[in-house]
């Protein structure tokens, strides 16, 4: 259900709520020793959302919305067997798996110049509950870790970011800058330490981090060519992604951490005619290290 108002000349609204059911179902030929080797999973959410367009002049806008999104799990997140990866066994968890559901606020001011000449400032604000994320844990009756898709708790994300655009000619520049501030906290984390007779204990601890796979800062500029003419679009970019949780751990304050990087894209695009067109796009043309690494060392 969806509704539009003009509420004056310069003020739009534009609301409405979503209702989607979500049904599952998978089988799989493992034994039958196996727990959920087969199964069903249902639910429904309502997703509301609402949004106000405020029109500052002809070529300025301040945006306000407010909607409820969901993320459901991916196919080898809900099946209970894995690949073999490169430290872990990697298995999908069915049972106690749940989707991701989020409340989102943002607001925008947007200026639009000549052609494709733009700048756009924002700030948001997230309400995640259950996000998943993959951890090294241990199955119920498995003494091995295993990698596996978990809800640990509830975060939260907020920052700004800003987008700007200038073009002269065929020629242009784009660049974008993105902040986050993510937090989410894990109340049973392992901490081992010795004690006082020397012995080697474990307790449990809480512990606020980012989210797995967010960085602080995100940020990239694009050198564009643009010729209609003779039908060639030519882009090439620098993008920084800053550093970020690439393995969360079950253990206090031994996530391993993705170190910064660079990289240097590239991609085109040539038409031929009306109806044929060839594009390519080439990645860390730099060849960029992936670098993990954990932030402090276990002391046995």
């Amino acid at each position: 259900i969806q509704g539009k108002w003009n509420l004056t000349s310069k003020l739009e609204l534009l609301g409405g709520v979503r209702a989607e059911n979500t049904n599952q179902h998978y089988e799989t030929l493992l034994t039958s020793d196996v727990q959920a080797k087969s199964g069903t999973i249902q639910y429904t959410d309502l997703l509301p959302s609402v949004q106000a367009k405020y029109s500052l002049t002809t070529d300025q806008n301040l945006r306000f919305s407010y909607y409820r999104a969901i993320a459901r799990p991916g196919f080898s997140e809900l099946i209970p067997d894995g690949t073999d990866g490169e430290f872990f066994k990697e298995v999908g968890d069915p049972v106690n798996l749940k989707h991701t559901v989020a409340d989102n606020l943002d607001i925008r001011y947007e200026l639009y110049s000549k052609g494709s000449d733009q700048l756009l400032l924002g700030g948001f604000y997230k309400d995640i509950q259950n996000p998943i994320e993959i951890s090294a844990v241990k199955p119920q009756n498995i003494n091995n870790l295993y990698l596996m898709p978990v809800n640990i708790g509830n975060a939260k994300n907020y920052g700004f970011e800003a987008v700007a655009s200038k073009f002269i000619g065929s020629f242009g520049i784009s660049a974008n800058y993105t902040y986050t501030n993510s937090s989410i906290t894990n109340d049973s984390l392992i901490y081992s330490y010795r004690n006082t007779a020397g012995q080697i204990v474990s307790k449990r601890v809480s512990e606020t981090r980012p989210l797995q796979g967010q960085s602080n800062h995100i940020g990239n500029v694009s050198f564009i060519y643009k010729n209609p003419k003779i039908g060639l679009d030519f882009q090439t970019a620098v993008v920084y992604t800053g550093e970020r949780i690439s393995f969360v751990s079950p253990y206090a304050g031994l996530n391993y951490w993705q170190s910064p990087t660079t990289t240097l894209d590239l991609s085109f695009e040539k038409r031929f005619g009306k109806h044929l067109s060839f594009f390519g796009k080439i990645n860390n043309l730099t060849d960029a290290p992936m670098e993990l690494s954990l932030h402090q060392s276990y002391n046995a």
